[in-house]
């Protein structure tokens, strides 16, 4: 058998902008791009706070898609997954939990209106939680078991 060596790792100064989540995988970079229509809180490492200043009136029996101009740039392949505040239930309204990629998409979530009026909020906080995607399941892997 031949041996292979591995070189060790080469490591590069990291960019100011760039925020490390050292307490879970030091290779871990998040780093956020926003434009000045969408307002972002840090609430930790890898939770952040989207918040929807405009008005969003959604009629009656429909949904509303309601997008964030943010970009997630992440080191390793992650996803956002994102949540709306339990205070939504207050309007009547409803939501799914949206999970999109982080590095190429913007996050976004749809939002219903399953009662028989139209509905008009304010002012929407999303909470965006970034994840390390895991190796994802083929069917080949269950056709096998």
């Amino acid at each position: 058998m031949s041996q292979v060596s591995i070189p060790p790792l080469i490591t590069l100064p990291r960019p100011k902008e760039w925020d490390e989540c050292e307490e879970f995988n030091p290779v871990f970079h998040i780093r956020t791009i926003h434009f000045s229509t969408c307002n972002i809180f840090k609430r930790s490492h890898h939770v952040y706070h989207l918040s929807y200043e405009k008005t969003i009136t959604i009629l009656s029996n429909s949904s509303q898609i309601v997008g964030f101009p943010v970009l997630f740039i992440t080191s390793l392949p992650a996803l956002c997954v994102l949540t709306c505040d339990p205070l939504l239930h207050r309007y009547e309204l409803s939501h799914n939990v949206n999970i999109v990629p982080t590095n190429d998409t913007y996050p976004h979530i749809t939002l219903f209106n399953y009662t028989k009026k139209p509905i008009t909020i304010k002012h929407l906080t999303v909470y965006c939680q970034i994840v390390l995607m895991g190796k994802p399941y083929s069917f080949q892997t269950f056709l096998k078991s």
